[in-house]
């Protein structure tokens, strides 16, 4: 999974459309800024680590 792109300071909350089956109305998961810099700051050494878990 590439890394998350970098935003700016004071950006708005990530929005993740999400598609659902035919007929059904599309869901927006709005994810808080908080988690979204926690991911950020935290993905390169998450994906090292599992990395060596998976070896």
């Amino acid at each position: 999974m590439p890394p998350a792109p970098p935003t700016a300071v004071g950006a708005t909350p990530h929005t993740t459309p999400v598609r659902t089956t035919l007929g059904e109305q599309a869901i927006t998961v709005v994810l808080p800024a908080d988690f979204t810099a926690f991911r950020q700051l935290h993905y390169d050494v998450y994906q090292h680590y599992a990395h060596q878990l998976v070896e």
